[in-house]
């Protein structure tokens, strides 16, 4: 993982960006975050040492970009072109780019950008219900191979599912805000936001717990090196099948001062007066205790963090370690369902279908040779690190396997990437020759069943 921040500063046009880190860490040093500037990183993806190599290696993994900024700010207009040249000469870099922009990002796009460059990931912040249901359409008809979708910080219940539904969104990831001044995160608010993601096949994950956390009636000061971890232990992240899991995971940026842990009671009638409310939450520290959206909470001292590792009825389907195998098969399953929902959606991959000419052959040889071919075609033309004549290695027609990868995006390293999350450039494992094979057989018994 690598950072590149080819510009910093920002202005501030949303909710999320109110107690933005950015403006915190620049007054700390007496600078105006809103003035935008290029860095001396600005060409950081082409900057080479003294040995010729490029400084960021493609083992770096995945760089995330304009952190300090936005990359569709306004003022950089004029210096996207030349960031985009860069990262159109790195591919063998993945760059994410999270962004409150959205609706710039047509401003100033490369002229060979078409359906959006394979190595880069856009995701959007929706920090609540209104700025998803402004964001999200323009994401997902967006000419973009791989989007996200970022709520940090996460202020309210969303509602998402509908957009997930589009399976045009590779991963959710959901974090609370980080500083003296953060507003409150609700456990209960990750939970259903998980749900939508399971729903819809989606990958999910729940970074980090910020700075103000609130889980069964409890509210949690969080100190800052612990928020990371504290959302690990509630292991309750989703991972559809073989999706790599460093595509979404932006670091920390850093904090003058951490925030010491504390807990506060909160009362059942108070936490239900902010649940419903539908605007976003606010909240600060006062003397007498927390202040969120006008009700004040006595804040109780104690020397604990939440407990996210304990059971509850709202937790019990995250894997544990004794029912994990038979959790992780029901999972893949619901995901191979997902899956074929979303190929059904393509015209291109529901155009194929097992004719008589393919279904005599599969009756002549049987099911389980059917199979034994589908291994090797994976293992010769797929699983290589550079397959050979990769994008142009499956015929159209000639043998069952061969459209049935076609029709379930298994044909070629670059489709493996789109469809499954499968990263190109390395090898194949023998899992992921499983997972693809599983895949292909699912259709063609699919396609048999069919009268």
């Amino acid at each position: 993982m690598s950072i590149w921040n080819p510009w910093h500063g920002c202005t501030k046009i949303s909710p999320g960006c109110l107690h933005c880190y950015v403006y915190r860490r620049d007054d700390s040093v007496g600078r105006d975050a809103s003035t935008i500037f290029k860095t001396n990183d600005f060409d950081l993806p082409v900057q080479k040492a003294k040995s010729g190599e490029y400084k960021l290696s493609g083992t770096d993994g995945t760089v995330f970009t304009c952190m300090t900024s936005d990359f569709f700010v306004e003022e950089a207009d004029a210096w996207r072109p030349e960031a985009w040249a860069y990262i159109r000469e790195r591919q063998d870099l993945n760059f994410t780019i999270i962004t409150k922009r959205i609706d710039r990002f047509s401003i100033g796009l490369p002229a060979d950008w078409g359906e959006g460059y394979p190595n880069v990931t856009i995701a959007s912040t929706c920090e609540n219900q209104d700025r998803a249901d402004f964001r999200l359409p323009l994401l997902i008809n967006a000419p973009i191979q791989h989007r996200a979708v970022v709520a940090e910080p996460f202020l309210e219940p969303l509602e998402i599912e509908s957009y997930l539904r589009s399976g045009q969104i590779d991963e959710v990831v959901c974090g609370g805000e980080s500083g003296e001044e953060a507003r409150p995160l609700y456990y209960e608010w990750i939970l259903s936001l998980r749900d939508q993601c399971i729903k819809t096949g989606t990958r999910f994950s729940f970074r980090q717990t910020g700075s103000l956390f609130v889980m069964n009636g409890h509210a949690y000061h969080i100190e800052r090196k612990f928020q990371l971890a504290q959302a690990q232990k509630a292991n309750i992240n989703f991972i559809p099948v073989y999706i790599p899991k460093d595509f979404m995971n932006p670091p920390l940026p850093p904090e003058e001062e951490p925030i010491h842990a504390t807990k506060a009671a909160i009362s059942p009638e108070s936490t239900d007066q902010n649940r419903n409310s539908t605007s976003p939450a606010t909240a600060e520290i006062v003397d007498s205790g927390i202040h969120i959206s006008g009700i004040n909470y006595p804040i109780e001292e104690i020397d604990e963090e939440p407990d996210l590792t304990a059971s509850s009825d709202e937790n019990q389907d995250a894997p544990s370690d004794e029912a994990g195998h038979e959790n992780h098969s029901a999972r893949e399953e619901e995901q191979i369902r997902s899956l074929f929902e979303h190929l059904q959606q393509s015209r291109f991959r529901s155009q194929f279908h097992l004719h008589k000419e393919e279904r005599d052959y599969i009756a002549k040889i049987g099911l389980s040779k059917i199979e034994s071919h589908a291994r090797d075609f994976i293992r010769t033309k797929l699983a290589p690190k550079e397959p050979f004549h990769d994008g142009k290695q499956t015929p159209m027609h000639g043998h069952p396997v061969f459209l049935a990868q076609h029709a379930t995006g298994c044909c070629c390293r670059e489709c493996l990437r789109k469809w499954h999350h499968i990263s190109p450039g390395r090898p194949l494992t023998e899992e992921e020759q499983d997972y693809i094979v599983h895949v292909i057989m699912t259709w063609i018994h699919k396609e048999l069943a069919k009268q």
